[in-house]
């Protein structure tokens, strides 16, 4: 995922998974279910962390946008 859309090109990609791995507690290959509502909220936590450095949005705000999408 992050290879795909945090490209090496414009990005650290190693680092940025190394982030997103480490955030999850998962390993950098682990096939994500991202049919399970925790597992998505995980990874856009995750990815969002790396993007703006924090959490501006409240948990249940992420997992409505789940519900809605």
């Amino acid at each position: 995922i992050m290879a795909r859309y945090a490209p090496g090109s414009e990005n650290n990609t190693t680092a940025y998974i190394n982030t997103v791995k480490g955030l999850m507690n998962v390993s950098g290959t682990a096939i994500l279910d991202l049919t399970n509502d925790d597992t998505l909220f995980a990874l856009m936590k995750a990815i969002t962390r790396v993007e703006q450095g924090g959490y501006p949005w409240p948990d249940d705000v992420i997992y409505s946008g789940i519900n809605m999408a």
